[in-house]
């Protein structure tokens, strides 16, 4: 009845059981607020070596230019 059904679910950040809508993926706000921090900070990591390495790439190919 408009994909508001229980069923049987395994929550995706803490791995409990638990009856939610066909579409969840959490038990609870905390668990998905948690994933969505954990998701923010992976992003935070890969966005900041990624300008690292621009940086270094930067620097190896104004140095490589100079010898």
């Amino acid at each position: 009845m408009f994909g508001y059904d229980s069923y049987d679910r395994i929550c995706q950040q803490c791995g409990d059981p638990f009856l939610g809508r066909r579409d969840a993926k959490y038990c609870s706000s905390v668990c998905r607020q948690r994933a969505y921090n954990i998701r923010r900070r992976a992003k935070r990591v890969t966005d900041s070596q990624a300008k690292c390495n621009h940086r270094n790439q930067a620097k190896r190919n104004k140095s490589g230019g100079d010898a």
